[in-house]
């Protein structure tokens, strides 16, 4: 997603300072590029987006969760609570997504289904940013 924004220094312990709110492709201290992160109150949210095109739906959605899921673990690793998010621009056509996500922990999520599956203030928040 382009070239990583400018973003504010990261706390001596490697961790992102609390206040801070993330947009774009940002690298984090534990050297993940990750596209959206931000801090909901205790929980840092990690969201990996990625188009769906149809011919290689499957292969993105394999990347994407890969790519969170890696995140997600080199985060936690600081002592965090992480919530991962793959946000995909339309439901993906093979139903099995949507479970392969919950066993991993996974929040999948769409334009359609985003208020449901992230609630009212995960999205004020992607919103702000």
């Amino acid at each position: 997603m382009g070239q990583p924004n400018a973003h504010p220094p990261a706390e001596p312990t490697g961790v992102l300072r609390r206040s801070t709110r993330l947009a774009g492709s940002v690298t984090g201290t534990d050297g993940a590029q990750f596209d959206v992160a931000f801090w909901l109150g205790d929980t840092f949210v990690l969201c990996e987006v990625k188009s769906l095109p149809t011919a290689s739906e499957t292969d993105q959605l394999r990347y994407g969760l890969g790519q969170i899921m890696e995140y997600a673990a080199l985060h936690a690793r600081q002592g965090d609570e992480v919530q991962s998010v793959l946000y995909v621009e339309q439901r993906p056509s093979a139903d099995q997504w949507e479970s392969a996500c919950a066993r991993g922990g996974v929040i999948l999520a769409w334009p359609e289904v985003q208020d449901r599956v992230l609630g009212e203030q995960p999205i004020r928040t992607l919103a702000a940013l």
